[in-house]
This record gives C-alpha cells, structure tokens and sequence, in this order.
C-alpha cells in the first residue's frame, strides 16, 4: 500500500462477497455470487492455437462451459509429411454451427480451444489426433492414423448460459447483452421487465415496470431466484429462466416448468440528502443523467 498518498492512489480494500440472506435455502459458493470473469488458462500439450483475428477492444468476456456457442469453422487433417492439410468440413458454405460448450458435440480440442476465444475473434488450432477427432459433419473415419488438425474457428456469439441454483433446477439464459457498467447489489431497488409463461406458453404474468428490492423476498419464493439472477445484471440486459423447480413468483400459486424472461431496465440510487444523515431526507434517482 502506498504511504502518504491520498484516494486514488491508496489501494482500495477488497469487496466482501455478496451473500443473500433470503436466500438460504440455496447455499452460494464459498464466495458468494460467481465471478462473472474468466480467468486465462493454458491449453494441453497436443493443442495449440494462433490468432489471426483479434477481437474488437470492447470484447473482453469468453464463453465458459455450458454456453450455447455459434461459430464457423473449416476443418482440415494432415495427409503427407512433412505435413499437407486436406480440408473435410467447412461451415462457411452454408450456417453458422451452433452447439453447447461441455457437452461434447465437438472435438475435444475445440472445447478446449473455445473458452480462450473472444467474440469476433478469428483463431487458427493445431491439434495432435486425440484432440482433433469429431464425430459430427465431416466424419474423420478415413483420417489417416496419427494426424494432425487444423481447425480455423471464428467465434460469433454466444448465450451465456448458468446454472443459478447449481442442481439444474434453475437455468439463466443471457438473451440480450445490457450497457454500462453498474450492476444491482442486495438491497438496492430495480425496475424489471417480467414475463413469465406456462409450460404451454400461456401467459402467466406480465408487467412493464416492476419496482423491486433485491433481498425485499417481494416476489415470493422465486425471489431467491430473482436475486440471483439480477446480480451481475447490467442495465437493459435480457435474461431468460428455465424453472424446473416449483416457484411462486407473489401470486400465492407454485408453478414448474415456467421460461420467465427478466429486462433490467434501471438501477436507481439512493442516497442519505439529510443534514443530520438520519435518512430522514432519501435522495432517488430514477433515471441516469448524461
């Protein structure tokens, strides 16, 4: 830490994890909601990689395991040495591949190889046989034993995809990515976009703006749910959740197999204006300024 040196070049004290009270009976990890981040990693022996394309500065989020991920990719397997690459599947001659990270639908490479990639981003893998064997288009049954493989991959999307209560009773869908940087915090009060449908696609309930405390347990049951969904949230964000568990959202009616979709459309600010700072006097912002 810096001596005698004011804000902001003191070092600032660590954030305690955010822990939800209401929330007890969905234990959170030792600490606390995930972190949104993924850390770098080295891939394998077996797997390399080269960028051939950065990604635009903005993108610095990576798709993790169980993401639904869209890319294109032409793959090619040696057939001589020193070694010549015959291509035996290409994507860019029709759709885009979608596929979910983790549930090998891929070569193994490829699941490895992904995570490191940003969107946008245009990389080149070179893999040992093990990693580049696939058994989706372009079956590698005449592939020559001990080759090796060069897979072009261009990651254009992903949907991040988690599992919020960790047993797969609940899954959070990220449907439209939000702006900004702020993201609500227990306690703070939020206005909410919320659908939510039946199994048979009925219309269960439907507000525009919702006012709601995150930890307030206003929704019911399902606020647990709610909260953890909101946590890492940015403004205008669109979030789907596949409710496999029974959840009563305030209605008094606990349903299952439910797709609610959650719009953060504000995160308002409140602050003590009092001159005694007794909260006598709150200040709300509702909107943003520019």
């Amino acid at each position: 830490q810096a001596v005698g040196l004011g804000w902001p070049f003191q070092e600032r004290p660590r954030r305690k994890p955010l822990h939800c009270q209401m929330a007890d009976d969905f234990p959170l990890d030792d600490d606390g909601y995930d972190d949104l981040s993924e850390p770098e990693f080295p891939l394998p022996d077996g797997v390399s990689k080269e960028i051939l394309t950065e990604a635009g500065t903005s993108q610095w989020l990576k798709p993790k395991v169980g993401d639904e991920v869209t890319i294109h990719y032409v793959a090619k397997h040696s057939v001589s040495t020193p070694p010549e690459f015959r291509e035996f599947y290409s994507s860019r001659s029709g759709e885009p591949f979608c596929f979910t990270l983790g549930k090998g639908q891929v070569a193994k490479g490829l699941e490895l190889g992904i995570p490191t990639m940003r969107r946008g981003e245009l990389a080149q893998f070179t893999m040992r046989g093990d990693f580049g064997a696939m058994a989706i288009e372009g079956s590698t049954s005449s592939v020559p034993e001990g080759a090796t493989f060069l897979y072009e991959v261009e990651l254009i999307s992903w949907k991040a995809r988690s599992d919020l209560l960790k047993d797969g009773s609940v899954i959070k869908t990220t449907m439209e990515e939000g702006t900004g940087w702020k993201t609500p915090q227990l306690k703070e009060e939020v206005c909410l976009g919320l659908r939510i449908l039946a199994p048979d696609k009925a219309v269960l309930k439907e507000v525009d703006d919702l006012e709601y405390t995150l930890g307030s347990m206003n929704l019911g049951d399902a606020s647990a749910v709610v909260d953890r969904c909101l946590v890492g949230m940015k403004k205008m964000e669109v979030a789907l959740l596949e409710c496999q568990r029974e959840l009563d959202f305030g209605d008094g009616i606990k349903m299952s197999d439910l797709a609610v979709t959650i719009t953060l459309k504000e995160i308002y600010e409140t602050k003590d204006v009092s001159f005694q700072k007794d909260k006598s006097l709150i200040k709300k912002q509702i909107v943003e300024g520019q």
